[in-house]
């Protein structure tokens, strides 16, 4: 099932920690290529040796020679790769073609981070996902001439002639085509590099979706994951809708102040979690529109932030949906608030704390998880949690008014659980959150048809305000500082028409 579309897409740095161990970053040759697969191939030659100036194949060392074979491969199964990518970007080409090729293109273009552009992620809107792909066969096609790569015929004729030269020198027949034909099964490579853009090319089993990624960099998340399927029985939950009183010295507000962040970095998003090293300004939950079979990861938003709290994009990388649907599953009424108990379950790695509360049905659920300060994204102690919105998916309503009142609901739902989590945390001598960063749920891909982006923003505001009314009615006070809208360069907050005085502009 497709992530819901929130109002950003990923962009591409990485945290310096996160709840899960970051990847490690792979290097990047000077040609501006580095192999994406768990083998190291040589950067592709410009030539074959063969010319006149080349050295003759009889005084030559063996090394030298295999060397030449392996370059002469690699430069063989890139052209291959390129040249049926480029084709495969064109308009005409429909969708069982893509498949049956079983090529993946995934473009990182700063600020956005990766993208899966062939075949297309369907949450990313249509003007979109054409300028990534222009841009896929504008890199395509400039490493291709920086490399002086003919089409696929003049290469394995340049091949051959080397075959038959080490025939006529050594007597053995070197068969290539096998070579080739092995290597093309499972191959993958990155031209550019991270800071200015990138883009992978897989090919055979290791593209085609996460479930059989295998990456050596994978392999090393996984096994610092704590496994959830253990022997001693299912999550430790416990029904919590009485958290009692606010201390004494709680002190509250009687409405949280607004705030619209701005794009940033000429991006055209606000950034999920703050990239800085200050520390003043109160601890930050960041919602993420996650989506109702609860994974972390996948298309737009959610993938952005499996990529920020675990370094990799992939939700077959993490453990939160297994986790998520544990907690799901545990037998609540609407509106009833869960917590995790930590002493009987080991969890998410760098999660110290979860709380859940029901929404009624599966759209509208919300969780919350507070990090522990080694693990708090880009190493700033401000990003403390990550709250978990599954939202309403317009295809499943009939009636406009009930979407958007689905919509005001969950965004009810976050803040109250948000309030309730305060009052525990200050309780317990947990990390208090104090501020809510806000993007636009149920939109893109999961807005209902004939409904405008602007009505689902004024859902969520309205949401969070009588959120905060309740909870200011049933305890004096609404534990939760600020509300930041991740308005960006759309705007999707601010043309909603949000009253200004209740928001005024930050520009971060």
């Amino acid at each position: 099932m497709a992530s819901s579309s929130g109002t950003r897409p990923p962009s591409n740095s990485n945290p310096v920690s996160s709840p899960v161990s970051s990847i490690p970053a792979s290097s990047s040759a000077d040609s501006g290529m580095s192999n994406g697969s768990s083998t190291t191939r040589a950067t592709p030659s410009r030539g074959s040796g063969s010319g006149p100036d080349a050295i003759p194949l009889n005084q030559r060392s063996a090394i030298e020679v295999q060397t030449q074979q392996n370059a002469l491969l690699e430069k063989a199964v890139q052209a291959s790769m390129i040249e049926q990518a480029v084709k495969l970007l064109a308009p005409t080409v429909s969708e069982e073609e893509i498949k049956k090729a079983g090529l993946e293109i995934v473009v990182t273009n700063p600020p956005r981070g990766p993208v899966v552009v062939l075949p297309p992620d369907p949450d990313i809107t249509q003007d979109e996902m054409k300028e990534l792909q222009d841009l896929a066969g504008v890199m395509l096609n400039k490493y291709k001439e920086s490399n002086n790569f003919q089409n696929e015929a003049l290469i394995n004729q340049e091949i051959q002639e080397l075959a038959n030269s080490i025939s006529g020198s050594s007597g053995e027949a070197w068969h290539w085509q096998e070579e080739l034909k092995k290597r093309k099964k499972d191959y993958s490579f990155t031209i550019g590099n991270n800071d200015n853009g990138n883009l992978t090319l897989t090919s055979g089993s290791a593209a085609g979706g996460e479930s059989v990624r295998k990456s050596e960099e994978a392999e090393v998340l996984r096994r610092r994951i704590k496994k959830l399927n253990r022997e001693d029985g299912p999550t430790q939950l416990k029904e919590d809708n009485n958290a009692g009183k606010p201390m004494s010295d709680h002190v509250g507000v009687k409405m949280p102040e607004f705030s619209f962040l701005e794009a940033v970095d000429n991006s055209k998003f606000s950034n999920i979690y703050e990239r800085n090293s200050e520390t003043e300004g109160g601890s930050i939950a960041s919602v993420n529109a996650g989506d109702t079979d609860l994974y972390l990861g996948g298309g737009t938003i959610n993938r952005q932030f499996c990529l920020e709290l675990t370094g990799s994009q992939y939700k077959n990388d993490n453990e939160f949906e297994k986790y998520h649907k544990k907690i799901q599953n545990f037998k609540g009424k609407a509106n009833t608030v869960c917590v995790v108990n930590l002493s009987k379950e080991n969890i998410i790695d760098g999660v110290n704390y979860s709380i859940f509360r029901r929404g009624g049905g599966d759209a509208g659920n919300v969780f919350i998880h507070v990090f522990d300060d080694e693990h708090c994204p880009y190493g700033n102690l401000r990003n403390r949690a990550m709250v978990y919105v599954v939202p309403p998916r317009g295809d499943k309503f009939k009636r406009e008014k009930d979407f958007l009142a689905a919509v005001k609901k969950t965004a009810k739902n976050m803040v109250v659980l948000t309030h309730a989590y305060n009052i525990r945390a200050r309780k317990k001598g947990l990390k208090e959150l104090d501020t809510l960063r806000v993007c636009q749920f149920s939109g893109g891909s999961y807005l209902m048809k004939g409904t405008s982006a602007n009505e689902v923003s004024s859902s969520i505001h309205e949401g969070i305000k009588e959120g905060c009314n309740e909870m200011h009615s049933k305890h004096g006070s609404v534990f939760l500082k600020r509300i930041e809208y991740e308005d960006g360069a759309k705007k999707v907050f601010s043309s909603a028409g949000i009253d200004e005085a209740e928001a005024q502009l930050v520009r971060k």
